[in-house]
């Protein structure tokens, strides 16, 4: 299939697309491809169903090995050399929520019996060999065949239409969401696109996506099924839809999934978009209910009044990895949780140290008066004592609530895998510029950002590693200021967003440079 950033490991630095009197140019020499490894894991073992290269042949993504996570890794070459290391969590993990009349959510981690998932890695020839070890289960070595250039590696594509409903530039550097539908019939395409409208009008809306929306792309498939709605085993309902969405599953009222053998159908409906990153299932039932699969990228919800809220909250699990904050009778877990929005910790110390949000709390006697209003609030996890959370509400607790700044600052920074804050330059920054007695008097360069929020990007220039005062997004330089030899010009262009106020990685900034001769 040509889902081009599936498994969400990747980190981009811009593209290029047509835009009047500018010059296109990729902002990075060409990287090595990568190329999707199916994998199916039933639980004792991995099995590698085929590898696929990336259809996406000018995506300048590329992996970003993680250093956590269930589960080891590894290509190795014939004489057992290592080329690549990663590691990623337990792939049957899937999210289900219940919700009250209130809007509180109660969180339930399946684990389901097996799964499909695709891993993005790099495209290395020397590579013969795949391994795999963690998980208390035995270590498997998978012999890697040369992968196909086909789009879809699970079989032929479905005959479905498909529509952009949304397009703010190139998918290169935008996140795209493809939405499909499940128990919709021929005659209620119309119906589905209202639908998709509406979750999609409803998820812009919603901050910190808002400040975003002219980063997002949005497309959905039109998918038809001989039934309308979905099984329902628990009522002896039983309907032929196209995905093989059910109700009550694994005998949880609200988890709406399919069955493994069917994630086979949302991967090829989906691959009718090579260039989506998130899939988000429509199912056309009026009961809430829904699930997210954080490593799979997809999302399943149902139609119900509330479906748009929850597809927010299911969100922020599998695109922004988060946990839910519920309170209940589970215990603590006995480790710090991987997930940022947790924790086990009791104090700001604490917090420092296991890297979370301690940035976040503001000197005042209660976090009730601080202005972020982020301290350390006991539940979470299903837990309601002993596991702590930043804030008192939270979308990850309350549908109706904003995201915490916690939560939303996660958000933006899953945001930044997919997209990077320059869309395009000028001149293409490929081989060195020369200026000779010829040239122009005076040499332009020009940068385009990508502007998530009006007034919030910052354009810096420098000459040689020495900074100007100069931050527009243009920048004439005089030919006759540079002396004889080899010089650089570097633009970097940084989201300031409130929303971020730890960058580790340096996601939210892009830098690019260009070698002159003179």
């Amino acid at each position: 299939m040509g889902v081009k950033k599936i498994a969400a490991l990747i980190v981009g630095i811009g593209c290029v697309w047509p835009r009047p009197s500018l010059v296109e140019a990729h902002l990075s020499p060409p990287t090595p491809r990568t190329q999707l490894l199916w994998l199916h894991y039933d639980g004792t073992q991995f099995r590698l169903i085929r590898s696929q290269l990336d259809s996406d042949a000018t995506s300048s993504y590329t992996p970003s090995p993680s250093s956590s996570g269930t589960f080891r890794l590894a290509l190795e070459s014939e004489d057992g050399r290592v080329l690549f290391v990663s590691h990623f969590d337990d792939p049957r993990l899937i999210h289900v929520d219940r919700v009250t009349e209130e809007g509180d959510i109660h969180g339930e981690a399946l684990l389901l019996p097996e799964t499909i998932v695709p891993l993005r890695v790099p495209y290395v020839e020397e590579a013969t060999r795949l391994r795999i070890s963690g998980g208390n289960i035995p270590t498997g070595v998978l012999p890697l065949e040369a992968p196909i250039e086909a789009l879809d590696a699970t079989g032929a594509l479905p005959p479905y239409t498909t529509q952009t409903i949304i397009r703010t530039g190139p998918s290169c550097n935008r996140l795209d969401i493809v939405f499909l539908g499940d128990g919709y019939r021929a005659t209620e395409m119309e119906k589905f696109d209202r639908d998709v409208r509406a979750f999609a009008d409803h998820l812009l809306k919603t901050p910190p996506y808002a400040a975003y929306r002219y980063a997002i792309n949005i497309h959905k498939v039109n998918v038809i099924s001989r039934d309308s709605g979905i099984d329902r085993p628990s009522l002896g309902l039983y309907r032929d839809t196209a995905l093989d969405m059910t109700f009550d599953f694994e005998g949880v009222p609200n988890a709406v999934y399919a069955p493994v053998e069917s994630e086979y159908k949302i991967y090829r409906a989906a691959a009718l978009v090579p260039d989506a990153d998130l899939i988000i299932v429509l199912v056309n039932e009026r009961d809430l209910g829904g699930s997210s699969g954080p490593l799979k990228n997809i999302s399943v919800v149902t139609t119900h009044a509330l479906g748009p809220e929850l597809l927010v909250h299911e969100l922020g699990h599998s695109l922004a990895f988060l946990a839910d904050e519920d309170d209940g009778p589970l215990a603590p877990p006995l480790r710090e949780p991987m997930k940022v929005n947790v924790t086990l910790e009791r104090t700001r110390e604490g917090l420092r140290r296991v890297g979370k949000w301690d940035y976040w709390i503001e000197d005042a006697q209660s976090p009730s008066e601080s202005r972020t209003r982020v301290g350390l609030f006991e539940g979470g996890l299903g837990a309601s004592y002993g596991v702590f959370r930043p804030a008192p509400t939270c979308k990850m607790r309350t549908l109706g609530q904003p995201f915490c700044p916690v939560c939303a600052e996660q958000h933006v920074r899953r945001f930044y895998f997919y997209i990077r804050p320059i869309d395009a330059v000028s001149p293409p920054p490929i081989a060195p510029l020369s200026v000779h007695e010829t040239t122009a008097d005076t040499l332009v360069f020009r940068v385009i950002p990508l502007e998530p929020s009006p007034g919030r990007l910052h354009i810096a220039w420098f000459v040689d590693g020495l900074p100007l005062e100069h931050h527009e997004s243009s920048l004439s330089l005089p030919t006759a200021t540079l002396s004889p030899g080899q010089h650089t010009v570097t633009v970097v262009v940084t989201d300031r967003t409130p929303f971020v106020r730890w960058d580790p990685s340096g996601l939210l900034s892009s830098r690019v440079s260009w070698t002159l001769t003179r």
